[in-house]
């Protein structure tokens, strides 16, 4: 009876740990880009996208999870198109992966030292770089201890983020003014899709999760829709919450600019939840981008974390500090490569008919509207870029 209990003790932390790790992954730096996007793209348009995106994306990772699934050994998404899709689709996905995940870990770079600094900065008169530069730092380290790490630390880290952000939201939507700008500016609307996209991604969490299951196997899915929902409904309220009271002077990283509509106080609390969110983003996408060269690439740990972790660092004092501009390239074009590729991965993972044991059974036509989706959002990207300035 008392092993029992705590057996049932034990899957309960894991499920719940699993779940942390998921949600802690999606809640990052993107969802400070979010009510930017609102206040240029309407708030009407900003959130019909995000409820759109967040069920597009959920549908995607549980794809990804059935594919890591189907290929019974821990990889990732260059991994699982070389299995699926051969090595040019490898090829792609290798590009795809790690310049978007660099991204990832650039656009923490920026806005993590950069919550630090509001926090701290007052006290010792460092520099921002010198913040910047220590968050990349400490979070790096941690990353390169590994998977069990990661999770005990998004395991406090998460819970207490969800609850800053739930209180954080609640003290904001009172003040919300409704009729605030429902209009939308069409040359907007790329930039918002590519923001939103980013926000709401959550590839590098799935093998992490994955992981954090073996031997329970079937509540993947189960966790992965919750994890899905649960970030899309949190970070629509938030990018609603601020928007509604910032309105046009809504700025790129959110927070500041509802300092002079709330006070410091709330600016302090903005931030420690900012902080929160991007670090346990900054583990699991960390990690995911270090085992990709690890494991899929099969060099040794130490190489594995410089290529994971110098990169973003030297693009960062190439000039690459823009926030806005980082995320928004990294959601609408890498985070959509990566889109596609699972796709299709998918698509060819059914005509080989290898058995699994909990398929999803997602209809093809299903999977070639996300497709079709994800790939007219590149194009329009290209475009905007090329010929709308």
């Amino acid at each position: 009876m008392g092993y029992n209990v705590s057996m049932n003790r034990r899957n309960t932390v894991v499920v719940v740990r699993a779940y942390l790790t998921l949600v802690g992954t999606v809640i990052g730096a993107g969802i400070f880009g979010v009510p930017y996007v609102y206040s240029k793209i309407g708030l009407l348009l900003g959130v019909t996208l995000t409820v759109i995106l967040g069920g597009f994306l959920t549908l995607l990772l549980l794809l990804y999870a059935e594919l890591l699934l189907r290929a019974r050994r821990s990889m990732r998404l260059p991994g699982i198109a070389d299995k699926f899709l051969g090595r040019r689709a490898a090829g792609v996905a290798t590009v795809s992966t790690v310049i978007g995940f660099w991204a990832s870990l650039l656009a923490y770079l920026i806005i993590g030292g950069s919550f630090l600094d509001v926090l701290f900065g007052r006290f010792t008169g460092w520099p921002l770089i010198y913040w910047q530069l220590l968050f990349y730092l400490v979070s790096g380290i941690v990353v390169i201890s590994g998977l069990w790490a990661v999770a005990r630390a998004e395991f406090w880290l998460t819970g207490i983020l969800l609850l800053v952000l739930v209180y954080f939201v609640g003290r904001l939507l009172p003040g919300v003014d409704f009729s605030y700008n429902f209009s939308a500016d069409a040359r907007q609307t790329v930039l918002g899709y590519g923001v939103i996209l980013f926000a709401l991604a959550g590839t590098g969490a799935v093998p992490a999760v994955r992981e954090l299951l073996v031997r329970r196997e079937k509540r993947l899915y189960q966790i992965i829709a919750l994890g899905g929902l649960t970030t899309a409904l949190m970070t629509g309220l938030f990018g609603l919450a601020v928007v509604g009271i910032t309105g046009a002077g809504t700025t790129e990283q959110a927070i500041d600019g509802l300092v002079s509509f709330l006070g410091e106080n709330i600016l302090l609390l903005g931030v420690t939840l900012g902080l929160l969110a991007v670090v346990t983003s900054f583990f699991t996408n960390g990690l995911y981008l270090l085992d990709t060269f690890r494991l899929d690439f099969r060099r040794s740990r130490p190489l594995a974390a410089v290529l994971a972790l110098a990169p973003p660092l030297f693009a960062f004092f190439l000039g690459a500090q823009r926030f806005i501009a980082v995320i928004g390239f990294a959601g609408a074009v890498l985070g959509a490569f990566d889109s596609i590729i699972i796709c299709l991965a998918y698509r060819a993972a059914q005509k080989q008919k290898q058995p699994v044991r909990w398929p999803l059974k997602v209809p093809g036509w299903l999977v070639w509207g996300l497709l079709t989706i994800f790939s007219l959002g590149v194009l329009a990207t290209i475009f905007q870029v090329l010929f709308w300035r």
